[in-house]
């Protein structure tokens, strides 16, 4: 589990103090960044903030970008989420796992089924690139899970966890939604093939 807080500030209204308040909260669970960071000093920024880990979205970056970004947050001992949204970013995100393979434990792989541009959501392109999934990362579901069926569906599709959000957001009693998806994803985790 790890609490993922956007700082973006004028699509989503985001902040820094957001992620400084969550990361201060007392509990266990890492926090992430969740923005369009751009430069090495963004991960330092997340880093000041008190986050444990940063998304990168391959589809803004060209690759010595992501390189130096990977490594920025790998020199502040914190995790990686690469985003990809298309074929072609999903082997981007597998070659990094062979460049920084001392440290590929840091990096998660992600796939996420909503457009950047228009925000929509398109469940079919996680079944779009799951047969691309690198085996040795944890490969992340992100967007589109509302419940307990599309859960399944990633699961059985090769996800080893789910960013859930929206349907989060949007329950009247999101603790209990929480506990409901987490002990669902469990039993649906240990009877997957």
């Amino acid at each position: 589990s790890l609490l993922s807080v956007l700082t973006e500030p004028s699509r989503f209204l985001g902040r820094l103090e957001d992620l400084q308040l969550v990361a201060n909260l007392e509990h266990s669970i890492p926090v992430m960044r969740k923005d369009f960071l751009v430069h090495p000093y963004q991960v330092s920024e997340a880093r000041h903030h008190g986050a444990n880990g940063v998304l990168i979205i391959l589809a803004i970056l060209d690759e010595g970008q992501i390189r130096a970004m990977i490594q920025r947050a790998l020199d502040h001992g914190m995790f990686v989420l690469l985003e990809a949204f298309t074929k072609k970013e999903l082997h981007l995100a597998t070659n990094m796992l062979n460049v920084f393979a001392d440290n590929s434990e840091q990096l998660l792989i992600g796939v996420n089924c909503r457009d950047l541009n228009t925000l929509e959501v398109n469940f079919s392109n996680f079944e779009k690139l799951a047969a691309d999934l690198p085996n040795r990362a944890m490969c992340v579901a992100e967007s589109g899970v509302y419940n307990l069926n599309d859960l399944q569906r990633v699961i059985e599709m090769g996800f080893g966890s789910a960013l859930i959000g929206t349907a989060l957001m949007q329950s009247n009693n999101p603790t209990t939604k929480l506990h409901e998806m987490k002990h669902f994803a469990r039993k649906a985790m240990v009877a997957r093939p």
